[in-house]
């Protein structure tokens, strides 16, 4: 084997590596620009889920808002005109009071009756604005529990986003690995070519000596 096989040698060598790096190398970027595009997929597909419900929520929580503050207005008014009739009632109480005191037990029960009556009424009214308060304190707990849900979602977006991060890094270390390993038998082909190389050259040498000797 002379030098020039061994340069032709040493040259299919050096393509074959070139094609393993170039190959490798390929594959690494394939994977990441798969990786890049899902995850941008999801991110899009996720933000716009988010978005989307939380304009839901709004939504909901400004109807129910309104509807309730509606319903206290109007409620607010049956109650004034109810406590301003009885206030008229009382006054014309006080005049008959004043001008008939022979039925003063009579007109005193019937309009204790009609206080009673309107007690009745405004208590009623009251357990309602009460039921009205716990029915809002309920869609503030539901807000708050969908809220957690979209945090916890939030967070596991963030999961995600860190195993995507933990893929890439393995997929790097393995790139290291496989130039590292590479390298090693770049080095050991170069070895084994030097060693042959002084082998033929010893060759070489003792041949010549062997000519001179017979000479």
């Amino acid at each position: 084997m002379n030098a020039d096989d061994i340069k032709q040698i040493e040259d299919i060598f050096t393509r074959q590596i070139n094609i393993a790096i170039d190959a490798v190398s390929e594959k690494f970027q394939r994977k990441t620009e798969i990786l890049a595009e899902e995850f941008q997929r999801n991110m899009g597909i996720l933000a716009e889920d988010f978005q989307r419900k939380t304009d839901t929520l709004t939504e909901n929580f400004q109807r129910k808002t309104d509807t309730l503050a509606r319903d206290f207005q109007r409620n607010m008014g049956i109650l004034a005109e109810d406590f301003q009739h009885k206030l008229d009632i009382v006054v014309e109480g006080h005049q008959a009071l004043s001008e008939k005191i022979d039925r003063l037990e009579k007109g005193l029960n019937e309009k204790i009756d009609r206080l009673e009556i309107g007690q009745i009424k405004l208590a009623a009214r009251v357990d309602k604005l009460e039921s009205i308060t716990l029915k809002l304190e309920k869609g503030q707990i539901n807000l708050e529990k969908r809220q957690a849900g979209l945090e916890k979602r939030q967070a596991n977006l963030e999961k995600r986003q860190a195993n995507l991060e933990k893929q890439q890094i393995n997929l790097e270390q393995e790139m290291k690995k496989g130039k590292e390993e590479l390298s090693q038998k770049i080095d050991a082909v170069a070895i084994a070519l030097a060693a042959h190389r002084a082998d033929t050259e010893m060759h070489r040498t003792n041949y010549q000596v062997s000519d001179s000797k017979r000479e």
